[in-house]
Order: structure tokens, then sequence, then C-alpha cells
């Protein structure tokens, strides 16, 4: 409910600064037709139900008002993003719990769930079972009432005459009402049915239960309700001679009485003294009295309607209310990084802003849902997390999410190829990535830990390092005896040979980072068995990484990871069939053998899951052979289709073996940038050949 009571506050205080509006220029107004004030109330009634508008570059409403930043004390908006689809990463694989230290946000201090809303509830709903009862109890009051014309009824269960209902408004009289009064009476109530008054009281009424709590409001009802009054007697009025005036201001008088709610629309119910002498003081105003009046009331009514203008693009980062991305004030960033989130820096996230908005971007594209954000992606939050906005370097595309029910929930657009070639822009990515680097960096120092005994902060620190990114594993510690070590047995290794060269230069780099971590440790090792062959490697502390400063572990990092960090493959994606043998029997009948692109969807599905039966997730890559690496020999399968290898600079070729060491008939390709799979039966004959995408993370 945060963000409906952060609606109800922005539209709350925008609602009272406009009253407040109003209530002064009533007094120099004082002399023109009242009917121009009571339009002025009905934009404070816009202002109570609405919590958006238009933004002007010159406004009577506050910036703090219109943005609702006034009420961040008061429920503490949360920092969190909203839930984001990002990259696949592969899921924790350790013997031991890990805490994830990722998570950088807060909970909110003051629970509006728990506190605001149920007293709003409570209030608003005293109110509209109060109005409710009201009503339904003054219908009943006049069920009996005789009708004398029309819409004119006769009762004498009410001592003022009034006007009651909705779509079918009518005018109830008391009996006995004198004669000479009862014309005045009905012009006056006449007047409220041809001004809509029946519908545009209830309606603030209706308003001010939803507001309830702010007294201001209240008062604005008050003098709302005796403008309308003062407005029909001077439409009545004002065709008077003095006898007639004389006459109406008599009736006021007979028939004048306190207020009463639940009386909506009384004869004589607002302020009877003051509309007499408002009556007999009456004079038509000028023209040019009127003109101007209705001049200062529209130019006054649109300045408290729009909304005041964002910053320009020269507003400073250090403003508190931060830069204005289409209309919406930026006060957080965030980094897509690996699966999880990076709190942007004010400075990083202000910029981007301001260079955003002075680029440009093409028209928007709606989307059905949020797509997959890759790393290096930032997040630009609004205030109360209404609208979001994702920035993608690489793509140069700008993705807006709105979280209200005033626009297109998400849509994308490209942004101005301008932007790539902003000197400010490329000093930007720069300070982006040196600040990714270092934030990496701190997160690791901040696990640093004294002892290689607690396995739940090695796995902290190899989580955060993303050891796992190299290949599943389990834990083993050496702490009988110096020097204390740990251990990653790998459960499998990569398929072909430059993802496990990266794989082990990766850990590596690992190691020397968890040495400096672990006050005792003294070795880092990674082991690997299979049926063929076993690999490994231990890397020694350096004594000259231990007792690092916070300065001089960045230091260390900078001089360790050197460049981003690798991608490997955990899964291919079927892209395109080379070859499917005449007899399978397992593919849409329509399908053409032969060297062809995909055009049916089902043919994608099916040849995935006869991959994914064969190599289930978990153990895709259990037990590889190598075999003829560079191995150039054309494939020939069994109708004699022949695909040729000698074109391509590098060949890897990897046989899949079962948990026996048997050859399972599934073949690996990895040509320059091309992935094939291919399968043979036990006679050796190609049954099929494909091309697949591998999925990264």
């Amino acid at each position: 409910m945060q963000p409906f009571i952060h609606a109800l506050l922005i539209m709350t205080a925008t609602a009272t600064v406009a009253a407040l509006c109003v209530m002064v220029l009533r007094f120099p107004l004082k002399k023109a037709p009242r009917w121009i004030t009571c339009a002025l109330w009905l934009v404070v009634f816009l202002r109570m139900v609405c919590p958006v508008s238009f933004e002007a570059p010159v406004s009577l409403m506050p910036q703090a008002a219109a943005q609702g930043t006034y009420a961040d004390p008061l429920i503490t908006p949360q920092t969190e993003t909203i839930p984001l689809p990002v990259q696949e990463v592969a899921p924790n694989t350790y013997d031991f719990p890990v805490t994830d230290h990722a998570t950088a946000h807060h909970d909110p201090s003051l629970p509006v769930e728990s506190f605001l809303f149920p007293l709003w509830c409570l209030g608003t709903t005293g109110m509209l079972l109060w109005t409710v009862v009201s009503y339904g109890r003054l219908r009943r009051r006049v069920a009996d009432g005789v009708r004398v014309s029309e819409n004119l009824y006769e009762t004498d269960r009410v001592d003022a005459p009034f006007v009651c209902g909705f779509l079918k408004p009518r005018i109830y009289l008391p009996v006995g009402l004198a004669e000479e009064d009862k014309a005045y009476v009905l012009l006056h109530e006449q007047a409220h049915l041809r001004r809509r008054d029946h519908l545009t009281k209830p309606l603030f009424w209706l308003a001010l239960c939803v507001h309830w709590f702010n007294p201001v409001l209240w008062l604005s009802y008050w003098l709302f309700c005796r403008d309308v009054e003062t407005a029909c007697d001077q439409a009545v009025v004002k065709k008077f001679d003095k006898t007639d005036t004389a006459g109406y201001a008599a009736a006021l008088l007979h028939l004048g009485r306190k207020s009463s709610l639940s009386v909506p629309l009384a004869f004589g119910e607002e302020n009877a003294k003051g509309r007499i002498q408002g009556v007999l003081n009456y004079r038509n105003p000028r023209l040019w009295v009127a003109v101007v009046a209705v001049l200062v009331c529209v130019v006054t009514g649109v300045l408290i309607l729009a909304n005041p203008s964002g910053e320009t693009e020269t507003s400073t980062p250090s403003n508190r209310l931060g830069p204005q991305l289409e209309g919406v004030t930026i006060t957080a960033g965030y980094l897509v990084n690996q699966g999880s989130f990076l709190d942007c820096p004010e400075d990083l996230q202000n910029d981007l802003a301001v260079l955003l908005a002075r680029h440009g971007h093409g028209d928007y594209v709606s989307l059905d849902s949020i797509p997959a954000f890759p790393d290096d992606t930032v997040q630009l939050q609004s205030h109360n997390d209404g609208t979001n906005f994702y920035f993608d370097p690489a793509s140069l595309t700008l993705t807006r999410v709105n979280q209200d029910t005033y626009s297109q929930p998400v849509k994308q657009a490209a942004v101005k190829a301008t932007l790539a070639e902003d000197p400010e822009y490329l000093a930007w990515k720069d300070a982006l990535t040196d600040y990714q680097r270092y934030a990496r960096a701190d997160r690791l120092y901040a696990l640093k830990t004294p002892y290689i005994g607690n396995p739940v902060a090695d796995s902290d620190i190899l989580r955060c390092a993303e050891a796992y990114r190299a290949g599943r594993f389990t834990i083993e510690l050496q702490t009988d005896a110096e020097p204390y070590g740990i251990t990653l047995h790998l459960e499998a290794l990569r398929p072909f040979a430059q993802e496990q060269a990266q794989a082990m230069d990766y850990l590596q780099k690992v190691g020397v980072l968890f040495l400096a971590l672990v006050d005792n440790a003294g070795t880092f090792t990674v082991s690997y068995e299979s049926p063929f062959h076993s690999v490994g490697f231990t890397v020694e502390a350096d004594p000259a990484h231990k007792n690092l400063t916070q300065e001089e572990f960045r230091a260390l990092y900078d001089q360790v990871c050197t460049g981003p960090i690798p991608g490997f493959y955990w899964g291919y994606t079927v892209t395109e069939a080379l070859y499917l043998a005449p007899e399978t029997g397992n593919f849409p009948p329509e399908t053409t053998f032969g060297s062809f692109t995909i055009t049916d969807s089902t043919f994608s599905a099916e040849v995935s899951s006869l991959l994914s039966s064969a190599w289930p997730k978990t153990d895709l890559y259990e037990s590889v052979l190598y075999r003829n690496s560079d191995d150039r020999s054309p494939i020939v399968a069994r109708d004699g289709t022949t695909f040729d290898l000698s074109g391509y600079q590098t060949v890897d070729v990897v046989s899949v073996c079962d948990s026996d060491a048997q050859d399972t008939g599934y073949r690996l390709y990895r040509l320059d940038n091309e992935t094939w799979v291919g399968h043979w039966t036990e006679g050796n004959q190609l049954e099929y050949l494909v091309k697949a995408e591998p999925t990264a993370y």
C-alpha cells in the first residue's frame, strides 16, 4: 500500500496549496461574480482526486508537494528495486550455506501497512458510513412528500427548502411555506439545478472523505459551500429591482438556519446573515471587472494545476531532488551486475540522467513484459519507485517501466546515436567501469576473515568472487596442520580446451584474492578427477598480501583481475538444422533434409528436448573425452552428405561419454565461432547435425 499512501499524500499536499491560493484570491475577487471563485474551487477538487498533472515552466505548486518528496520522512520509501529478469546464473553449489552480501537495500523504518494505511481506512470508512446513513435518513424523512409539479415536492418533515438527489434531483419545500417566500425559494433552488450544484457539492464532499485528516480542506469545503450559495443568490437577484431584492432578503431572513451537512442544498443553510447583506449590497459588476476576474482566475487555475518542470541540463548533480528524465525525478541508481545489483553513486546516476535527457531517443515501442537486462545495465529509480528507467550501454536502449496505472507499463526505445560520440558520455563510461571494478573489490574486502576454519565465511568469499562460474565444486578444508588450506573439487570439466584454460586461469585469480582475505590461509587448491585424466593446481599465499588495507586490496584486485570476467557456457539452444537422417522419425514430416534453416518452431523444441534428455543440465559436462582436437576430416553422413571442415581455422571436437566411460555417440564441435552438435548411432552413422547457440552467463 506504500504507493497508494504516497499518491494520497501528493494529492493532499497539492490540494492544500491550491486551496490556500484560492483563499487568498477570494479577497481581491470580492466584487467579482462569485461563480468565478466557484470555478477555482473545482481546481482544488481536481487536485484532491488526481495525483498526476501536466508540467509547466512556471507553477504555483512547490516541487516538494508535486513530487511528494516532503512525505519521504513519513513513509520512508523502500529502496529495493523491482524484481527484474537478469541473465541466468548457475545456482549455488557449495556444500556450505552462503550469506548474500550483495543485497544492500533496507527495509522501511515505519511500516506503512501496519500504521498509516489502516488509520486512513478507518477514518475514510467512518466518514462514508456517516454520509450514507445521514443521506438514507433524509430520504426516509421525505419519502412521503407530496408531488406538486414535475420535480417539486412538499413535506411536513423538513423546515427548510432544499434540493436532494443526483440523477433525478428534486426540490423539497416545507408545508405551509408563505406564498411571498415560495417564488424566491424556487428561483434559488432552480439556480442550483442549472449550475449542477447537486452534483459538484456531493462530489467535493466525497473527496473530503478521502482527505478527512486535512483541516485546510475542511475549511475549503466550508468556503466552497458559502460561495455556491452566494453564486446562486447573485444569479437570482442580478435581474431584480429593489422591491424583489428586498423580498428575496426577507425570504432569507425567514428561512435562515444553521448549517447542516445532512441537508445537501438548503435555501437558507449557509451564513444567512452574510448572504442577506450580500444580496442587499449586490451590484452587477462592470464588464471589464468580470473580464479581468476571469483572466486572473484562468491563469491562476492553470498555474495551480501545473506541476513545476524538472531541472534543465545544466542542473547540478548535487541537487537534493536529483535531475529529471521525462518528467520523473531520479533519486537512486543501481547496476545489474552478474545476477545481483550494485548501488550506483549519485554523481554517475545524475550525470547519466542529464545525458539521456540531452540526447533523447526514438519512439517508444510497447513490450509485453520486462525484458532480461544484461550486465552493466543502469537502473535510474524515481523517488517513489513509480517509474524506473533501464539503460543498456551496450545496445544504447532505454526501457521505461511504470508501476502506476497512468501509462504503458513497459516500453523501450533506442537512444540517439549522438550519445555514443559525446565526450561526456565516454568519460561517464570510463568512470562506471572504474566504479564497478572497485565496487566488486570493496564487496570482497568486506568479507575479510581471520580464520579459514569458518566454512560459511569461506563460501561467502568464493560466492562473491563468483568462483562458481568456472564450474561446480565441493569444498574441503585442511586445518589439522599448517599451512592451512582449502581445496575446490571440481565435479565437471569444461568441454572445450579454450574454456578449460579460461576456467583454470580464473580460479587461480580467485585463489590469490581468497588467500589475501583469509588471514591464516596458506594454500588454495583446485582439483579435477575423471576416468580419463586429472588436472589441478595450487596457489600458495604471498606474505606481502596479508593484512592489506582496503586501498591496498583494491590495488591487488586491479593487478590480478585484469579485464572482465569471462563468460562460460552452460548450455546450448538449437538454432539451425544442418542434417537429419531420412530414417529419423522424431521430427515433423514436412522437414526438408539437407542443409537448411529451421522455420518450424516445433522442430527446435523437439531437437532441444532430445538433447536435454541425453544431456541433463546438471550432468552436461560429466566425463567428457577429447579426441582429434585438430581433425579437419570431413563429416560424412549415412546418405553421403559431406560437411567440409577444412575452411575453419579452429577445430575442437569433443566426444561425450557416460559415467562408465562409454561413448554416448554425441559430439560437440567448436568451429571458430560456431558450435555444432551431432549424434552418431552404434553403426557410426550420423543421425543428425545441428547448430547451437551457446548460453553464457
